[in-house]
């Protein structure tokens, strides 16, 4: 049996379920790139959050109007719907 049919569990006859590419699939999480990547990506992430409830409760503080804290959440809100289906639909459209 060689080497990669050992790993790969649901290999039938020989022939690997998963065709083997001679890369290991998790090489781009082992660079330090990618996690540095990861990081400021997972970062960025938590203070847009952090931004949109500090702003929530700031209009609640000053206004009282749910109308308002409403409308900043929405505003702030629409912009990453819109453009995420956006990118999301063009990032589709290319290759691997």
């Amino acid at each position: 049996m060689k080497q990669h049919d050992q790993h790969n569990q649901s290999a039938i006859h020989g022939v690997p379920a998963v065709p083997d590419t001679g890369t290991s699939r998790t090489a781009s999480r082992d660079s330090r790139s990618f996690l540095a990547l990861w990081t400021a990506s997972g970062a960025s992430y938590f203070g847009s959050r952090a931004m949109q409830v500090a702003l929530a409760v700031l209009a609640t503080y000053l206004t009282w109007s749910p109308l308002l804290v409403s409308g900043i959440t929405f505003a702030l809100t629409v912009p990453a719907l819109g453009f995420g289906l956006f990118a999301g639909a063009l990032v589709d459209g290319y290759d691997r």
